[in-house]
């Protein structure tokens, strides 16, 4: 933890426009997500909703998580399609939404790093994506609701991540805007993606795999189903040294 945010005066509401949900982010099993209540605390209050437009004017959202004062990690597929080579044309960045409150305000992106292999071939490990905030009322996002560090790792079996976002699911069934999350062990792994059964959903894309120390050692991308359709795991890449060189450079 590197910061600690505190409430604004202003506390815009959060107007969930969405109309594409991106990824089929899977609940295995009985649901195991609960409602974070108090989004002020960090590292809750660093995770972000983000409101996202695309060039033909469909709008979706996705996760973040502030890395930076103006810095959030997210997901490679929330700014460019693979399939169309097309990015996105504006995103707005809300940290701790809790009840469709931006509890610490609303920031615009003003630019984006994304790797051209993802661009070029929509692997899932570089699935992961920079956000470049500009500042709102003269202060920086992460100076309000606090960022996260990053590590870098390199075997992470067994080890406890938490997965906290915005599931489009339960923003439908609260008619609102909350975060919520589950924390569980790394079930498999590879030399750059790690798998778990942690429940997520549509909207969740970008959620910061969170070590016990609340630093970030990957990003939540892709849920995988069997051939009967039935979901069996989620995953996405982790924070491998060329994930953690990428990233270290966007925060420079």
């Amino acid at each position: 933890m590197l910061n600690k945010g505190f409430l604004e005066t202003t506390q815009p509401l959060v107007k969930d426009v969405t109309t594409n949900e991106v990824a089929p982010f899977v609940v295995i099993g009985p649901d195991g997500r609960t409602r974070v209540e108090n989004t002020i605390v960090f590292p809750y209050s660093a995770i972000t909703y983000i409101s996202l437009e695309w060039a033909d004017g469909s709008r979706g959202s996705c996760t973040g998580t502030l890395i930076g004062i103006d810095r959030v990690l997210t997901n490679g597929h929330c700014v460019v399609n693979p399939t169309t080579q097309r990015g996105i044309v504006s995103a707005t960045v809300y940290p701790g939404v809790s009840g469709s409150t931006a509890l610490f305000g609303a920031y615009n992106a003003i630019d984006y790093y994304v790797t051209s292999h993802w661009i070029n071939t929509g692997a899932i490990s570089q699935d992961y994506a920079v956000l470049v905030l500009s500042p709102s009322n003269g202060r920086h996002a992460g100076e309000r609701a606090g960022y996260a560090g990053i590590r870098q790792v390199t075997n992470i079996l067994n080890q406890n991540i938490g997965i906290y976002g915005y599931p489009g699911d339960l923003i439908r069934r609260d008619g609102a805007i909350n975060q919520y999350g589950m924390s569980g062990n790394v079930a498999s792994e590879d030399s750059q993606v790690a798998y778990y059964t942690i429940d997520t959903a549509p909207r969740q894309s970008g959620s910061a795999m969170l070590n016990t120390s609340n630093q970030v050692i990957g990003v939540h991308s892709s849920g995988f189903s069997d051939r009967n359709g039935n979901p069996v795991r989620n995953g996405g890449p982790k924070m491998s040294s060329f994930m953690f060189e990428f990233v270290s450079n966007a925060l420079n």
